[in-house]
């Protein structure tokens, strides 16, 4: 009779831990499903973020580009204007001519600050 007791226990036993052990491997597996579809949302949102990043960074690639035409062209007016100066020898001409001299360095000043007045509204 204690046999049979014993088998019994074992089974019960058995049947118990096989019970246990097949609820903790579904609550692991819909944990597991809970994880993967976060993770999956997660990995989304930071595909859209990356992309718009990419986004951004090839305006600002645009923008420079166009900013850096601007400034060679800025360069190029600036290196005009010095050669203007280096060629000529203001000095010697406004001695020799002031009316002129002083008429077209007023024209040329007034342009520049109209222009400046322009820019910085």
């Amino acid at each position: 009779m204690w046999d049979k007791v014993v088998i019994l226990g074992l089974v019960a036993g058995m049947a118990s831990g096989a019970y246990f052990g097949f609820n903790k491997w579904l609550t692991d597996k819909e944990n597991a499903a809970k994880e993967k579809a976060a993770s999956e949302v997660l990995l989304q949102a930071s595909n859209a973020t990356i992309i718009e990043l990419y986004d951004r960074l090839e305006k600002v690639k645009q923008a420079r580009e166009v900013l850096d035409g601007k400034n060679r062209e800025q360069q190029e007016q600036i290196k005009q204007y010095l050669s203007i100066f280096d060629n000529h020898n203001l000095t010697l001409l406004s001695r020799a001519k002031p009316g002129m001299v002083e008429k077209r360095v007023n024209k040329g000043t007034k342009e520049v600050l109209e222009e400046l007045e322009e820019i910085t509204k």
